[in-house]
């Protein structure tokens, strides 16, 4: 119907959002974990960095959701929508070698240092990382091939 050449294709329904809204009406509702961390960017450019530092994250086995490009008042926005336990913004001050500043959202923890070192950060704050399940530690989602 689209045109161009015919493609091989497969598709299914589960009705999750059925099987989701009847678990509800049992009382066995299961609410999805929150993140960690936020990392909010304020323009392209700390994007492809906090990317960069959130893969890392992610590698380690940290929860780790980012959000931007956007004004400071909106990546705060997604901050806060994000439910992460703690937020940390990028911005062009970052990017210049300012420090990042790591805080945590409903309290008054605060970190401050290098963005490469988000994970010591973290730590200081008094988060407990567990060990990893030897599945998680590299799978098909953080796979990557060298260039």
């Amino acid at each position: 119907q689209l045109g161009g050449a015919d493609t091989p294709a497969i598709g299914f329904a589960v009705g999750l959002e059925r099987l989701l809204a009847l678990q509800a009406l049992q009382g066995r509702g299961v609410e999805a974990p929150h993140p960690l961390l936020f990392i909010g960017a304020l323009d392209d450019v700390a994007v492809a960095r906090a990317w960069r530092i959130a893969e890392q994250l992610r590698d380690a086995g940290i929860s780790v959701v980012t959000g931007g490009p956007a004004t400071f008042k909106n990546v705060m926005k997604q901050a806060e929508r994000s439910r992460a336990r703690f937020q940390a913004l990028i911005g062009a001050e970052q990017i210049a070698g300012e420090p990042l500043i790591l805080k945590e959202q409903a309290g008054e923890g605060r970190w401050q240092g290098d963005p490469e070192a988000l994970y010591e950060g973290l730590r200081s704050l008094g988060v407990d990382f567990p060990q990893h399940a030897p599945h998680t530690v590299r799978n098909f989602a953080t796979a990557r091939t060298s260039s």
